[in-house]
């Protein structure tokens, strides 16, 4: 029961996100704790608002590593962050020009990459 309700409110989340804001393109990744003493955690979500990358935090995670690089691969930014469960991180990229950008997420549960695009 409390497994549903968890996932309803968790859709309710996702379809807010998707209609107030574009997502990431997913690219490709491993995300997985089986090699941890600890629990496995939920990727955050992505989101690009205007000239901000929101990271949502689906589950409470620590350390998570976020890089962000042009189209050239030249890093336009890079931090180390944490949150709670449906804290949201808001990344600005104000000073970035229009085009493509690749994110990548590294924490000890894995790594996962993808796109999006400042028009």
């Amino acid at each position: 029961m409390k497994r549903t309700i968890v996932l309803l409110g968790l859709s309710f989340l996702l379809s807010i996100q998707f209609t107030l804001a574009d997502q990431v393109n997913e690219g490709n990744g491993h995300w997985d704790g089986r090699d941890h003493r600890s629990i496995v955690t939920s990727p955050p979500i992505l989101n690009i608002e205007e000239k901000n990358l929101i990271v949502t935090f689906v589950d409470p995670l620590e350390d998570l590593t976020v890089q962000i690089f042009d189209v050239k691969g030249v890093p336009v930014y890079e931090d180390v962050i944490s949150g709670i469960a449906g804290e949201t991180y808001p990344i600005s990229l104000e000073n970035e020009g229009k085009g493509e950008y690749q994110v990548v997420l590294t924490h000890k549960f894995g790594w996962l990459y993808g796109t999006f695009c400042i028009n």
